[in-house]
């Protein structure tokens, strides 16, 4: 894999405390987590491959607007439709932005279909932001597995990984 520098810097937090941060903030730290991730990308990304700034913006206020609503939600009787629609805007622009990032990850990285390493579009739909922290972190962490046991008995790293 080249460039797999990127995917270390992606590395963050485990993907239950990701879950967790989530859950507790109704899904405004996702909308940060967007932010971070992105920002780490577009800073070695050309300028055509750069996630804009305006979707990341746009993110971040769908997200607060979100959870403004849900609070608002939770002190009217009957029921409030717009939050709803707003919630689905939200996990919609995350599935959009887990497939931008999973793109430009791919490209970066020299990744094809074929390599374990690859960022999996059926996953990446599924499980958005979850799977795109889980995918890093298991990069990384085999990286890491695989640089200690070539350091300790020189073994080859599998050919189809990287």
């Amino acid at each position: 894999m080249k460039n797999i520098e990127i995917i270390k810097s992606l590395k963050d937090q485990s993907t239950w405390v990701l879950l967790f941060l989530l859950i507790i903030t109704y899904g405004v730290y996702g909308a940060y987590y967007v932010k971070e991730k992105s920002g780490i990308m577009n800073s070695v990304l050309e300028e055509g491959n750069k996630i804009s700034k305006g979707f990341i913006d746009t993110v971040i206020i769908i997200n607060w607007l979100s959870l403004a609503l849900f609070i608002v939600y939770l002190n009217v009787d009957g029921e409030f439709i717009i939050s709803s629609l707003v919630d689905l805007v939200a996990n919609i622009m995350f599935i959009v932005w887990a497939f931008m990032a999973r793109n430009r990850v791919n490209t970066y990285c020299g990744l094809s279909s074929g390599d374990a390493s690859w960022f999996h579009g059926f996953w990446t739909f599924l499980f958005t932001l979850y799977y795109f922290n889980y995918k890093v972190n298991t990069i990384v962490n085999y990286s890491e597995t695989l640089q200690t046991n070539s350091a300790k008995n020189g073994k080859n790293k599998p050919s189809n990984y990287w």
